[in-house]
């Protein structure tokens, strides 16, 4: 172990760098007796290029670990002088992998850290607030953040993560718009842009060298289940994704978009044989379609309305089930029923409310009627012509009713033997 002691004592000044390997730590006291300013703790890559990793305003005794230079320099903020302030650095040579585990407490620290890499306006009330300086013309990929959380071997049904957010809350009121663990947010500052493409959030998974195996599932986004909350807390609404319309897109506007044209959501699987495995429920007074279905242009093809009607094609008022073929040609057969290679039962059957059936068309094609009795002149309007038929034993008769134009009704039968 080599001990250092050294005193700084004027703004600006700056101590010894102390180089640390990927396998040492380094521990250090700071007793800063009539510091009024701050302490800053700078690392570098080298010996010469060095950033602020922490900033101290009082006596505190830690430790930090390698790779990298090390060094500490005298700073002041709002106008305060930083004087009088003594550094014992103890470079411990050796680390071991308990030393390793039992670091935790690596850049303890119940302050404020700012870095600040050109005078940019601190806006928020921030714990860790990082803005580098502008980088003009990368020729690089660059980040404000980068974390690589690296782990092997059996990670004992454990979770691990490479980042992780957490608000907590406690006797909050007022919260106005919304608390977030974690927030996204793309800002066009100025300038003439050409921006090709820009995420909020950007996920992945891909594969380095040659490894081999198999990962069961790979989810790139996942929503969890909100587990029982305790007991006098409650949740008015519980969402798994809340996804806003967008409304300022010059060439169109999508909430959710599949690229490929695929389904967006895949196939929908409910959780047991029991469970609805699709709900679209409308608003008090929907008037608009519960579901519609558009081309490209974008035309209405298909829909179903919040009142329980529905059909293809354009839209056919008071009725409950429409095909409308305006939207194909003269030459498209506007319906079609096909049956089964083996079909036994009707092709087409007309009920009545109580479920008997009243008209149809048999499997091979044979129109039926039902009706026994004679329809009522009020149904039969001018120009329409009724079949029904009577069954009466020894006397059944295909029999005939009509309205010509001028509404006198006519009747007619064909006796069957």
């Amino acid at each position: 172990m080599t001990t250092i002691t050294e005193t700084l004592n004027t703004v600006g000044q700056v101590s010894s760098a102390m180089q640390l390997a990927i396998d040492e730590t380094a521990a250090w006291t700071l007793s800063t007796a009539g510091l009024t300013g701050y302490l800053a703790i700078e690392r570098g890559d080298t010996d010469q290029a060095f950033e602020t990793v922490r900033l101290v305003a009082g006596n505190d005794t830690n430790q930090f670990a390698g790779p990298g230079y090390f060094r500490f320099r005298l700073v002041t903020k709002a106008g305060a002088e930083s004087v009088g302030v003594s550094i014992v650095k103890n470079n411990v040579v050796v680390q071991t992998d308990d030393s390793y585990v039992n670091s935790g407490e690596l850049w303890r620290y119940t302050g404020q850290v700012e870095i600040n890499g050109a005078n940019w306006g601190k806006p928020y009330d921030t714990d860790l607030w990082i803005a580098g300086a502008r980088r003009t013309n990368p020729t690089r990929n660059s980040q404000g953040i980068y974390v690589q959380h690296r782990v092997s071997g059996n990670l004992g049904g454990l979770v691990h993560d490479a980042g992780a957010s957490e608000l907590r809350l406690d006797n909050a009121t007022n919260t106005g718009a919304g608390q977030s663990a974690f927030e996204a947010s793309l800002v066009v500052t100025g300038g003439v842009n050409a921006i090709n493409l820009a995420c909020g959030v950007l996920s992945n998974f891909h594969t380095e060298g040659t490894p081999t195996g198999t990962a069961t599932q790979v989810q790139l986004f996942r929503a969890s289940q909100i587990p029982p909350l305790a007991v006098g807390f409650t949740i008015g609404t519980a969402y798994g994704i809340v996804v806003d319309q967008q409304i300022v897109g010059t060439n169109d506007n999508f909430s959710v978009y599949a690229p490929d044209g695929k389904s967006v959501f895949g196939p929908i699987v409910p959780k047991d044989v029991n469970t609805v495995a699709l709900i679209v429920r409308g608003l008090a007074g929907q008037v608009a379609a519960g579901i519609q279905v558009q081309n490209s242009t974008p035309t209405t093809v298909a829909q179903f309305l919040t009142n329980g009607t529905g059909g293809i094609g354009g839209l056919i008022t008071n009725t409950t089930l429409w095909v409308n073929n305006n939207l194909a040609t003269g030459s498209v057969v506007a319906h079609r029923i096909r049956a089964h290679p083996s079909q036994t039962a009707e092709c087409l059957r007309v009920e009545n409310s109580g479920g008997t059936a009243i008209a149809g068309i048999n499997k091979a094609g044979a129109i039926f009627t039902a009706l026994n009795t004679v329809p009522a002149d009020a149904d039969i309007a001018a120009g329409q012509c009724f079949l029904w038929f009577d069954s009466t034993n020894g006397a059944a008769k295909l029999m005939i009713k009509a309205k010509q134009a001028d509404g006198t009704v006519r009747s007619g039968s064909v006796a069957l033997t």
